[in-house]
């Protein structure tokens, strides 16, 4: 997690049960808990909860799992929470070695290549990003 996700401002989806923390040292540490929590990897769990030291998610649980251990952190609440990587920018062409061959026989071949994309998606998600930016290789012919 780089940068704070949360909003300092008074649109914050964020419900503070106390005043939120300027993030000065990498030891500032918070806990976020949420109605449905939904990991980048693994099924969605109800009344979850994140543990955060300076830049790092530390521990994702069910809140009354480590309610005890973090009782003296800052604590927030949302109603839903996606803890997980972005990806910005990816192109996804479908191909299964990376060598010139390769790229143009995946032209000749474009519905091979789609499937192909579709488990890619599948694998990266899997993998626990949450966002894609993907940029198609073949354009509107993609879409």
């Amino acid at each position: 997690m780089r940068g704070s996700p949360f909003a300092l401002d008074g649109g914050s989806a964020l419900t503070p049960s106390t005043k939120m923390p300027f993030r000065s040292s990498i030891r500032n540490s918070f806990c976020v808990t949420a109605d449905l929590l939904i990991p980048g990897k693994g099924d969605p769990f109800e009344n979850g909860c994140i543990v955060v030291e300076g830049d790092q998610i530390i521990k994702v649980a069910k809140a009354d799992e480590i309610a005890k251990e973090y009782s003296h952190l800052p604590k927030y609440h949302v109603k839903t929470l996606m803890p997980g990587m972005w990806d910005c920018h990816v192109h996804l062409i479908g191909l299964q070695k990376l060598d010139g061959q390769s790229i143009l026989g995946s032209w000749q071949n474009m519905a091979l290549s789609g499937a192909r994309c579709a488990k890619d998606v599948m694998l990266i998600l899997n993998a626990g990003f949450v966002v894609l930016y993907v940029s198609f290789w073949y354009s509107t012919d993609a879409l």
